[in-house]
């Protein structure tokens, strides 16, 4: 039986709390026996294929015409 932790018998919890563990297990069970996975190789699972991807943000200089560009990382069920 999967053990999803902070689920306890008798406390109630919610659909989307029970979803995000369910999900975050999956994902790291689709890479446990993978050794020395980074962690960008870790952000293309089939889970962050559907549920995550990437926020670009641009930052650019008044005083010239460079810009900078930031990826990070999200997820619509973010790992606890």
């Amino acid at each position: 039986m999967l053990h999803l932790r902070l689920l306890v018998v008798g406390k109630q919890e919610d659909s989307h709390e029970f979803l995000r563990l369910l999900l975050d297990h999956i994902q790291k069970a689709s890479y446990r026996n993978i050794p020395n996975l980074d962690n960008l190789s870790k952000e293309t699972t089939v889970i962050n294929q559907i549920f995550g991807g990437f926020l670009r943000s641009q930052v650019s200089k008044s005083t010239c015409s460079t810009a900078v560009n930031v990826l990070r990382g999200w997820s619509s069920f973010p790992a606890l």
